[in-house]
């Protein structure tokens, strides 16, 4: 099972979710809203309302392609100022800079992943059905089937999106305090 545990994201998952814990050592309800619900109930009614276009999704898969570089990209920066020798810090302050980064860095590890599943998604989508098979299914039926598809289709672009803008700015967030508290170090 070599292959396998070379491809096992599990501990990237894992971590990210743990980055959600509070001080009571569980997600708190707004958390679970604003992360799961809410980003549910957009995509549903975005899904409800119209489906993306062609265009749409080909932009969509433009930006996602663009975004994965530059989230891989932060990782390297992120991970060169774990290590910053000249920033004169309390142990304390040390402990609390890499408990942030250790963080952020699990929240864009699976940002990555997030985009990465979306741009396989879009590419499966972009998959046009065999129409010898359509032949084979009674039109009525295929057209309830294809109704259902779009919105499925569209259900999963929206909520993938909501939930990379999401954690885009919780990434931004998270990065903006470290090293917000870095420079006022270096004065």
């Amino acid at each position: 099972m070599k292959l396998y545990s070379k491809l096992n994201i599990s501990e990237v998952f894992s971590k990210h979710l743990k980055t959600f814990y509070g001080r009571k050592n569980q997600i708190t309800p707004k958390d679970k809203f604003e992360w799961v619900v809410l980003p549910l109930i957009i995509s549903i009614l975005l899904a409800l309302w119209h489906a993306p276009s062609q265009n749409t999704i080909d932009n969509l898969a433009i930006c996602l392609s663009i975004l994965i570089g530059l989230l891989l990209n932060l990782l390297v920066l992120i991970l060169s100022s774990a290590n910053d020798k000249n920033l004169k810090l309390s142990e304390k302050n040390k402990d609390t800079r890499l408990y942030l980064i250790e963080e952020t860095f699990s929240n864009i590890s699976f940002a990555i992943i997030l985009n990465i599943a979306a741009l396989l998604l879009l590419f499966i989508f972009s998959i046009e059905p065999n129409p010898k098979l359509i032949n084979l299914i009674d039109i009525e039926l295929y057209g309830k089937i294809y109704e259902i598809l779009v919105f499925i289709k569209s259900f999963l672009i929206y909520f993938l999106s909501v939930e990379i803008f999401l954690h885009l700015f919780m990434i931004l967030k998270r990065i903006n305090v470290i090293f917000s508290n870095d420079l006022k170090m270096m004065r």
